[in-house]
């Protein structure tokens, strides 16, 4: 930023203020009294601004480093001639012949054109260069061209017509004026950054007021009317601004506007050290200015290089002192005051530092002039770390050596020459000491390039190769070719070669095996197929035969092909990988249409080629079963005429059954004694249980097992509704799971509760009151079941024999237990509880 020059002096604009005030007015005044004195005062102004203009700029031109001013000052030089002769020619100078207005309103219009145009195109000058001699010759050839289209061939438009005012000319001329005045301002503006900004604000009020004037004078009618004055005022402030910019400005600060460039270059330059020195003190290299051997500049760095605090304890010591790395290759640590042969050149060596102790530093060393005087630029380094590295780095890289040797692979690097340059150690083993010999000969024993060589191909190409060389001696490499450079540039190719003879053995069986079951997949007769992405990436002949497709006509088609519609494919795809998620093949049956338009029921098995990634694809295996799907239909078919069949014969034989109870019924009722009523009902009651038994199958769902809690549920309220009432006070407690029996396990059962119950509604409670019965029927396992009926009666006297029942209904229940393969105990606590264990039958 530019350095304001304050001036020595308190300043106020009020007394400029008034002054322009006073001046504006008096020229009011005058241009009442006397308009033709006032239009020379202003145009009389107007052209000495323009001449202070191009005088300041042409005795200055020597020190611009823009052309900018040079331009306008060439520029209003010839627009100021124009002014002057306008104001000559006015109308009541009586400078040239007659009292016509129109010339001095042409020399204006024409005086306009050149100060707008010049103010449009100045602006590039800024960066540009200018050739005064060649602007003066074209300003001269414009100025003749005007003046001789006035005055000799008087082919100028007419701008002013006494008695009728303006002309059309000078109006739109007036319009352009303005328009080329806006341009002008606009392109100032996009060149802001190359002007002072306090220059660059006068110069846009001026133009702006330039432009209002232009247009105030489009209006006038007289050439001493109110608008052509109002123009003038506008005029006379528009040059004053211009003024203030260019000659106050220059006169007053010349580096706002004549030496700009170079207070700008000399602040970049005082930035630029500024930079210089700010880069050299946080430089991580140690920089030194040395002087008739005493160190008059260091920055941090050198100092601590040199064991010191900072670079200014550095400060007017003699140079440390710095022995040779290399005893063939003495330094001297005295710096002539001419350049050494080291001088520029980058070099390592030891240094003493203060403390006595020895570092290793990187150094260099130029010429230069430090206040005057001859001095030397040391630059230092400090790579006692880096030498350390290197030394670490020599290791790993013999390190590696040995690795090199010890892997199970040759390795060597080839010249373009054909010649080995370096092999490991079982490269030796394999082919012998390379000797500088070339490949071809070594490895292969030949006595010219092989026809094809791969590795001098990598060479040629810059790009690694791979292939499989079989030795003369039986054996397989797997050789890897890859471009590398040395360290002096050359070109050579690293080559890798690893036995694979043992894998090429197996390789070669694994072939032999995939080629044997390609053939028997082919053979296959079944549909088996690979897919992957949604599409069919192989299939079997037998895949082809049965849907009638030529193999290209599948391969690599979408699976949509097969399918009836586009729902049928996408319940099929979406079940398979549901499946797939949880097991590891996935069965399901769909249909596929064959290229006839034959339509076949397809049982298809699926499984992923690698277990819970389905996008490496899957292998499935399809099976017509059309005429399995037929069969089962008809079986279907015969098996529901079957079952209807079945049905009626339950009804029948619970009819049958359900007649003899009702028989055995009415003969309870004509029985002579109470023995026998009780015989026919006990008979009653049994026959009743197993019509009960096929009631249930002929009105279950399931013609093979029954519900047992139903079964039960039923069979209880029968018997209690032919026994009679149990009373009030006897509760009967159903513990009944929910299980079910075939009809030959059912029966039995059905008995076994029948006698059960019976007995405890007979004999349990035999003086009446209250009581209870629990009936509980239970799976203890998964084929074994536990029957218990218990209740809190007078019990059952304990020296019954339950392997010489004396009882019928003793000697029923006996039966039906081992019927069932179980067995009975009974329990004497608190009234009678009988556990029967079975399995179903």
């Amino acid at each position: 930023m530019r350095t304001e020059i304050e001036p020595d002096h308190t300043y106020s604009r009020v007394p400029d203020f008034a002054l322009a005030t006073l001046i504006l007015a008096a020229l009011y005044v005058t241009s009442q009294v006397n308009f033709l004195l006032f239009h020379s005062l202003v145009e009389s102004f107007s052209i000495a601004v323009g001449l202070c203009i191009f005088a300041l700029a042409w005795n200055s031109r020597q020190f611009l480093k823009s052309d900018y001013l040079l331009f306008l000052g060439i520029a209003y030089l010839f627009v100021a001639w124009f002014d002057f002769f306008h104001m000559l020619a006015y109308k009541g100078m009586g400078v040239f012949a007659g009292e016509d207005p129109n010339p001095s309103t042409q020399l204006w219009i024409a005086a306009r054109y050149l100060e707008s145009t010049c103010l449009l195109i100045a602006p590039s000058f800024l960066t540009r260069k200018l050739n005064p001699t060649a602007l003066f010759v074209v300003f001269t050839m414009f100025t003749a061209l005007v003046f001789a289209s006035l005055f000799y061939w008087k082919i100028f438009p007419d701008c002013f017509v006494e008695g009728v005012g303006l002309t059309g000319f000078k109006i739109v001329s007036e319009y352009v004026i303005c328009a080329i005045l806006l341009g002008a301002l606009g392109h100032l503006l996009v060149r802001r950054d190359h002007v002072d900004p306090g220059v660059l604000r006068l110069l846009v009020a001026s133009l702006l007021l330039t432009v209002a004037s232009e247009l105030a004078f489009t209006f006038y009618v007289s050439v001493y009317g109110l608008s052509n004055a109002l123009g003038h005022f506008l005029k006379i402030v528009s040059f004053y601004l211009i003024y203030r910019a260019i000659v106050h400005t220059g006169i007053r600060d010349p580096y706002a506007i004549l030496f700009r460039q170079l207070d700008t270059e000399r602040r970049n330059l005082l930035e630029s050290e500024q930079r210089y020195r700010s880069l050299v003190n946080l430089s991580p290299t140690g920089i030194a200015v040395v002087s008739d051997g005493e160190v008059v500049f260091a920055n941090d760095e050198a100092g601590k290089i040199f064991g010191y605090r900072d670079g200014k304890d550095l400060l007017g010591t003699r140079m440390p002192q710095i022995e040779s790395a290399s005893p063939a290759e003495p330094f001297h640590a005295s710096f002539p005051s001419g350049e050494p042969d080291w001088a520029s050149s980058s070099r390592e060596e030891n240094l003493i530092r203060q403390n006595g102790s020895l570092i290793e530093v990187e150094l260099a060393a130029v010429p230069l002039t430090f206040d005057g005087k001859s001095a030397m630029q040391v630059v230092l380094r400090d790579v006692t770390d880096r030498k350390a590295a290197e030394n670490a780095l020599m290791s790993e890289r013999q390190r590696l050596f040995m690795v090199f040797d010890v892997i199970p692979g040759y390795v060597c690097l080839q010249g373009s020459d054909y010649t080995i340059r370096f092999a490991n150690g079982k490269y030796h083993q394999l082919f012998g000491n390379p000797d500088g010999m070339p490949c071809y000969r070594i490895m292969k024993g030949r006595d010219e390039p092989c026809e094809i060589c791969p590795p001098h191909q990598v060479l040629e190409d810059g790009k690694e190769a791979h292939w499989e060389w079989d030795t003369s001696g039986g054996r397989t490499f797997v050789v890897h070719a890859y471009p590398f450079t040395d360290l002096d540039g050359s070109k050579l190719v690293l080559e890798m070669g690893i036995d694979v003879t043992d894998q090429a053995v197996l390789r070669r069986e694994l072939q032999k095996n995939r080629d044997m079951l390609n053939s028997l997949l082919q053979a296959a007769p079944i549909c088996i197929g690979m897919i992957g992405g949604g599409t069919l990436q192989w299939v079997n002949e037998f895949t082809c035969e049965m849907l009638g497709y030529e193999t290209d006509e599948l391969v690599g088609k979408n699976l949509r092909l097969l399918y009836e519609s586009e729902e049928e494919f996408k319940r099929v795809r979406s079940t398979n990988l549901a499946m797939l998620q949880e097991q590891e093949t996935a069965s399901l049956e769909t249909r596929w249409v064959h290229k006839d338009g034959s339509v076949s029921d397809i049982l298809l098995t699926s499984s992923l080629v690698q277990p819970g990634q389905p996008a490496t694809g899957m292998v499935a295996t399809a099976v017509d079963i059309t005429e399995r799907k037929n069969a089962e239909k008809r079986i279907k078919a015969s098996l529901g005429e079957k079952e209807v069949l079945l049905r009626e014969i339950h009804h029948r034989v619970k009819n049958n059954l359900a007649l003899v109870s009702t028989l055995l019924g009415l003969q309870s009722d004509h029985a002579a004694d109470e023995t026998h009523r009780t015989m026919f009902e006990d008979c009653g009651n049994r026959v009743r249980s197993m019509a009960q038994a096929h009631e249930l199958l002929y009105r279950s769902d399931n013609l093979e097992c029954l519900d047992v809690r139903e079964y039960v549920e039923n069979l209880l309220d029968h018997l209690i509704l032919s026994i009679g009432s149990i009373g009030a006070p006897i509760q009967i407690k159903k513990e009944i799971e929910g299980v079910s029996f075939g009809l030959d396990t059912a029966i039995p059962v059905g008995f076994l509760l029948t006698e059960l119950l019976s007995n405890c509604l007979k004999h349990a409670f035999p003086t009446g009151g209250a009581g209870e019965i629990t009936i509980s029927l239970r799976a203890v396992d998964r084929d074994e079941f536990e029957l218990r009926v218990a209740d809190n009666g007078i019990g059952m006297p304990e020296d019954i024999d339950l392997e010489n029942p004396s009882t019928m209904g003793m000697d029923l229940i006996d039966t039906f237990v081992h019927k069932l393969r179980g067995s009975m105990r009974i329990l004497h606590h608190k009234g009678t509880e009988v556990r029967i264990r079975f399995k179903g039958v």
